[in-house]
C-alpha cells in the first residue's frame, strides 16, 4: 500500500486522536443496509478538532493524519471480518457436496482484486489533485472510505 501521509507525527499522539473502540462499537451496531454511511469518517471529524502543540487537527497534514488513523481502525474490522468470513465460508465447504468452485479461495481472490483496486483508485484521486496539498486529504479520504465499506461489505456476509 502505498503511504503518502503520516510519518509527520510520532505514533504517540497519532494512537490518541481516533478512538479506535468507539469506530468498532458504530461498526458493531450499524445497519448494514446503509454500508456503514452512518460510522464512516466519525471519529475523524472530532479529530479534526483537537489542536494541541503537537497536532493540529484542523490543517490539512491534520486532517489527512486523522483520516489516515481511522483507516487504520476501518482496515482492523475489515480483518477481523475477512477472518469471520473465511471461517463461514470453511464450514460451508465441509458439508458442501460439491467443492467447486473453492469458496475460500474464491473470497481470497476477490479480495485481493478489491485492495488493487482500491489503491489504484485512491492513487489516481491523488495524481488528480497532485497540484495541490489537498491531494493528502483526497487520497487518505478514499482510502477511509472503501477500507470502511469493504469492512461493512464483509461483515454483512459473514452473518
Amino acid at each position: 500500500c502505498i503511504m503518502f501521509v503520516g510519518l509527520l507525527m510520532p505514533l504517540a499522539v497519532q494512537a490518541q486522536q481516533i478512538d479506535f473502540d468507539a469506530v468498532e462499537a458504530c461498526h458493531d451496531h450499524l445497519d448494514t443496509q446503509a454500508l456503514g454511511e452512518n460510522c464512516i469518517g466519525n471519529e475523524a471529524n472530532i479529530c479534526q478538532m483537537i489542536q494541541t502543540p503537537e497536532f493540529d487537527g484542523g490543517t490539512t497534514p491534520g486532517i489527512a493524519q486523522c483520516l489516515k488513523v481511522e483507516t487504520q481502525a476501518w482496515d482492523r474490522l475489515l480483518n477481523r471480518n475477512y477472518q469471520a468470513q473465511q471461517s463461514a465460508l470453511v464450514d460451508q465447504e465441509k458439508d458442501a457436496l460439491s467443492n467447486d468452485p473453492d469458496r475460500t479461495e474464491a473470497l481470497r481472490i476477490a479480495q485481493r482484486a478489491w485492495i488493487a483496486f482500491r489503491d489504484a483508485e485512491c492513487l489516481r484521486l491523488f495524481a488528480k489533485w497532485q497540484d495541490g496539498t489537498i491531494r493528502s486529504v483526497v487520497y487518505q479520504s478514499c482510502l477511509m472510505e472503501m477500507t470502511a465499506k469493504r469492512a461493512v461489505a464483509l461483515r454483512k456476509d459473514a452473518f
